[in-house]
């Protein structure tokens, strides 16, 4: 019961810092100073987390779980939440676990329990995994300041999501406004602007994630976790496979819709790049079909066929190689599109496949108790 609506996640705009930018023109009040001047003062000696002192009256029940990094801007985190929760249709009452806000953060055992004594010695029982067995859903936000991947307890948290069958979604800051095209560099076919696209050129090493700061020896939660990860069947493979998983999920459920028409042939182009990047990192990437033999198979049943010609709003001449049309241009095939159906087709195959392990107990060992969730999911 340690949650909070949008509303008081949005409240932080209103903190004297939350528009700071460095020399470099970049935000930099992150989440780590937010706890450390506002959070902690606010729960000080009170031994109650931000979220149920906002919420005392009425503590609110988990809807969404939020993994993320604390070194990544505050105005990032709070705008990449307020996105998500426009995307995916959220009411005003859904509610929010996480964690700088939902674990009381003072860590000074005369005035309440500590982080330690919160998250106890174990995390497939700690909150963590406790939140997780009860919600659905769990938004990870991406920034430009943080690597996200790079951070143990955020691939941690995605991996112990997938386990249990909660639907991952990705939640990327921004994806840039480009203020003289009057739209988001997304929509301008400039996908690289999407953060969750621009960083796949990184594969996961979640041997090599952190908790706290990397240039100092590992802290309690980081052996913690390495322990239990390296006492599971598949150890940090597993997780690297699983977040790749859900890196795919993100690509192949694009809403290439979005991308104006004029510009769609070069957002096709950059996303099937990105596609491509992922795909070798897959279990039983075999199975996937690529988008040349979708292309060649359209191209020998309809001989006729040439690479999409017509006009955009403006009257302008658009073209796009990854759509057929006949000499008439009374017929259209989208060949991306069909491409990404079957990849997702073939990914939601797969990962029902791997729920049925799980529940028979064939699956990776880390977290035993499954959720019992009929929502798209990941697991591995």
């Amino acid at each position: 019961y340690c949650s909070v609506t949008l509303q008081p996640i949005k409240g932080f705009k209103e903190h004297p810092c939350y528009n700071r930018i460095n020399s470099a023109k970049k935000y930099d009040f992150l989440v780590r100073e937010l706890v450390e001047t506002t959070i902690k003062p606010a729960t000080d000696g009170l031994g109650i987390s931000y979220a149920l002192l906002m919420n005392q009256e009425e503590p609110k029940e988990t809807n969404i779980m939020v993994s993320h990094s604390w070194d990544e801007p505050v105005k990032e985190f709070v705008e990449s939440i307020e996105q998500s929760a426009e995307d995916l249709d959220l009411s005003e009452d859904t509610t929010f676990w996480i964690c700088a806000l939902s674990i009381y953060q003072n860590n000074d055992k005369e005035k309440g329990p500590t982080i330690g004594e919160q998250l106890g010695p174990d995390p497939e029982n700690g909150p963590f995994a406790t939140i997780l067995r009860t919600v659905k859903l769990m938004i990870v936000v991406l920034t430009s300041a943080s690597d996200v991947y790079s951070r143990l307890w955020c691939v941690y948290e995605m991996y112990m999501a997938t386990q249990l069958g909660v639907k991952v979604v990705l939640s990327p800051y921004g994806r840039s406004y480009n203020f003289y095209l009057g739209m988001m560099e997304v929509q301008s076919g400039n996908m690289k602007a999407d953060i969750c696209i621009s960083n796949l050129h990184k594969p996961i090493n979640s041997i090599r994630a952190r908790c706290g700061h990397p240039s100092q020896p590992e802290n309690e939660d980081e052996k913690m976790i390495r322990r239990v990860i390296n006492t599971s069947r598949t150890k940090f493979a597993g997780l690297d496979e699983a977040v790749e998983l859900i890196r795919f999920q993100y690509l192949v459920g694009y809403k290439t819709h979005h991308i104006q028409e004029n510009c769609r042939e070069k957002g096709f182009a950059q996303l099937k790049e990105a596609i491509e990047t992922v795909l070798p990192r897959l279990p039983n990437k075999e199975k996937y079909v690529s988008f040349e033999s979708i292309f060649d198979k359209h191209c020998s049943l309809n001989p006729g066929y040439k690479e999409y010609k017509g006009k955009d709003w403006k009257g302008d001449t658009v073209t796009n190689k990854y759509i057929l049309m006949n000499d008439s241009g009374s017929e259209t095939v989208d060949i991306f599109q069909e491409w990404l159906n079957a990849l997702r087709d073939t990914l939601n195959a797969e990962l029902s496949q791997k729920k049925e392990s799980l529940k028979e107990g064939e699956g990776n060992e880390i977290v035993l108790k499954e959720n019992d969730n009929n929502g798209d999911s990941l697991a591995v």
